[in-house]
């Protein structure tokens, strides 16, 4: 790129050293005048050919960062459907638990029906344990639904990005 820079700004300033001016008779002015101009024109040919150039490399800059940016959002996707996959089992874990209380609070008021009120009893230390692990679970499902939530939003920012570079190339094309 600096190359390129480099070599049309050496062009500029030849052209502008070819159609200085100089201290020579006017004869030998009349003699070189065309070929000055042939010079001119080549040059300027050559110009207009590395600004083409130049704005082929932009364009080809432009499909490589989308090709990044579209090579980033495979693993994104898959890392986004795995932990939604991950939410929807602890989901389902929990309506389980949910279900076991339930059931161990129908098994509990049947024994405080029947007179049995022990502190200690299996249904009371199960229903304990349950309404544990069910806090923790609860806990974890959060967490996965933040990471799911970051992710959409790393998903949505990557195309969004594309869909710029896009638009950029769109204009450069045209």
């Amino acid at each position: 790129m600096r190359r390129i820079r480099g070599t049309l700004l050496a062009l500029v300033l030849l052209s502008g050293a070819v159609g200085a001016p100089s201290a020579q008779s006017e004869s030998s002015d009349a003699a070189t005048g065309p070929e000055l101009g042939r010079v001119q024109n080549a040059l300027d040919r050559v110009a207009t050919a590395l600004e083409r150039l130049l704005e082929n490399q932009k364009i080809d800059l432009l499909l490589k960062r989308i090709e990044l940016k579209e090579r980033r959002i495979e693993p994104l996707e898959r890392q986004l459907h795995s932990a939604e996959s991950t939410v929807e089992s602890i989901e389902s874990e929990i309506r389980q638990m949910e279900e076991m209380v339930v059931v161990q609070n129908e098994q509990l008021d049947d024994e405080l029906r029947r007179g049995v009120d022990d502190p200690n009893s299996g249904t009371r230390r199960m229903l304990a344990d349950i309404e544990t692990h069910l806090r923790a679970i609860r806990a974890d499902l959060e967490a996965r639904q933040r990471r799911v939530r970051e992710l959409e939003d790393r998903l949505a920012e990557e195309r969004e990005e594309i869909e710029i570079l896009d638009d950029l190339l769109l204009e450069r094309v045209e």
